[in-house]
């Protein structure tokens, strides 16, 4: 297992790097209406599947409220964003996974009347 979480195989100087997963991303930005982003679905996995969340990135100009990414029947908080200290997170090399057929959600609250939050999710399905 290398340092980043990828399996390795080193035989004869040759570097084999398993690549079975092959990240899917998502990106959307969402304006916020009297503050808030209502709950929605973001990623919806294929029938009999589950995501497995690799890596999020989320950015506001929001100086206020929480930004939440949750497998919410799992009960899993994948992301969350605090305005008032931080306008950004990334959290990178992560492995996140819902339950089968779980929805990844999204949702904002406390924000400025119409402030923007931008996300980029890479994820796999299993």
């Amino acid at each position: 297992m290398g340092a980043d979480g990828v399996p390795i195989d080193v035989k004869n100087n040759v570097l084999h790097v398993d690549t079975s997963d092959h990240f899917i991303t998502f990106s959307e930005e969402y304006t916020a209406v009297s503050g808030s982003i209502t709950a929605r679905t973001v990623i919806t996995p294929t029938s009999g599947k589950d995501l497995g969340v690799k890596s999020v990135s989320i950015g506001t100009d929001s100086a206020s409220g929480l930004i939440q990414l949750d497998f919410v029947t799992s009960t899993i908080k994948v992301a969350r964003v605090y305005p008032a200290k931080n306008g950004q997170t990334e959290a990178l090399l992560m492995h996140m996974v819902g339950a089968i057929d779980e929805v990844l959600t999204f949702a904002a609250s406390g924000l400025g009347q119409t402030d923007k939050v931008f996300i980029v999710i890479n994820y796999v399905e299993h």
